[in-house]
């Protein structure tokens, strides 16, 4: 059952982009991406709000300058709305061919070229894990829980004979 409404800060919390598929049994699975091509990823707000057979996107920011008397603004990044064939691994992909071609962050080159962007520990990180940090994960509820990720991390340690500080963990509360 897909939640009746989302709601996300970019870079906190969501991507630049959202895309809704509905239930399909006919092989035929198209989808909305939904999407701000904003090259520099300034802060903004992502939402959706599903009701029945309907749904309905916002994407807002707060400008600089927004608070000045006589205020002007024009947006320099584009709202992007496609319809797409597949899953959400292919609205994922229409994201990412735009951001490896055209974001400031990716035009720098992979970060293993940009030894001083990155702190050293970060290359000797083992293990990644985000453990359902996600308060509305409409797949696993109880993936926030302290309880769960120490269990969570504290396995895949054992699992893998890892020592302990040897994985970075994706974790919002």
């Amino acid at each position: 059952t897909p939640p009746k409404s989302f709601s996300g800060n970019y870079p906190q919390a969501t991507m630049q982009f959202m895309a809704i598929l509905p239930s399909n049994t006919s092989g035929q699975n198209y989808g909305v991406y939904v999407a701000a091509h904003d090259t520099k990823g300034e802060s903004k707000t992502l939402a959706c709000d599903v009701n029945g057979t309907t749904a309905s996107f916002r994407l807002s920011a707060t400008p600089p300058g927004a608070g000045v008397r006589s205020f002007a603004y024009t947006n320099p990044w584009p709202i992007v709305l496609a319809i797409f064939q597949g899953s959400w691994w292919d609205a994922a992909e229409i994201y990412r061919e735009w951001a490896l071609n055209e974001a400031d962050w990716t035009r720098q080159g992979p970060m293993r070229e940009r030894p001083g962007d990155v702190p050293g520990w970060l290359y000797n990180v083992t293990t990644w894990v985000n453990s359902h940090w996600q308060g509305r994960d409409i797949f696993n509820t109880s993936g926030g829980d302290p309880n769960v990720v120490t269990n969570r991390m504290r396995a895949i340690e054992s699992r893998f004979g890892l020592a302990r500080g040897s994985l970075a963990l994706h974790w919002y509360e």
